[in-house]
């Protein structure tokens, strides 16, 4: 199906683009509704993900393009680099009693003075180059440390 057949065939153009029926949709570059087939594969991906393992169902290649970008933005090995769905799944791994290995960085804090022993911590083991990314809601305010800010909540090791 071509974008000239779409717009040559109303009878395709109505059955590809369900909001036409009753509405007239300019589109736009934000939300707008979903197109049949977009609305067809998510309900695919839902109804096979509530059976098993949601990354089972993602394409093998996007989760390896994923750990490899990842890994230089990290400047790690991608076999090092976990990609995990939502934070409590990460979460429930701590809870369930996950094994680490020496030097698996972990940053979970309750005050400051901790918080900033663990980032110097981090720092130390980071590797010159190598990017930190805090949540929305930490800081690095306060603490001396050897990163520079590359953004809100995006540092690099110097």
């Amino acid at each position: 199906m071509t974008i000239a057949e779409i717009l040559s065939n109303e009878e395709l153009r109505r059955h590809e683009f369900p909001v036409v029926k009753d509405k007239i949709f300019l589109g736009h570059a934000g939300d707008c509704p979903l197109p049949r087939r977009v609305a067809e594969a998510i309900t695919k991906y839902a109804h096979q993900c509530t059976g098993g393992d949601q990354e089972r169902f993602v394409y093998p290649q996007i989760l390896t393009e994923s750990r490899n970008l990842a890994a230089r933005i990290l400047n790690s090995k991608p076999e090092e680099v976990s990609l995990v769905g939502p934070t409590s799944l990460a979460l429930s791994f701590i809870a369930n009693g996950l094994n680490f290995r020496k030097h698996d960085n972990i940053l979970i804090y309750f005050d400051r003075q901790t918080q900033g022993a663990v980032l110097t911590q981090l720092c130390a083991h980071l590797r010159p180059g190598g990017y930190l990314f805090l949540g929305h809601s930490e800081t690095l305010s306060g603490h001396d440390l050897p990163v520079e800010a590359l953004g809100n909540n995006l540092f690099q090791r110097i």
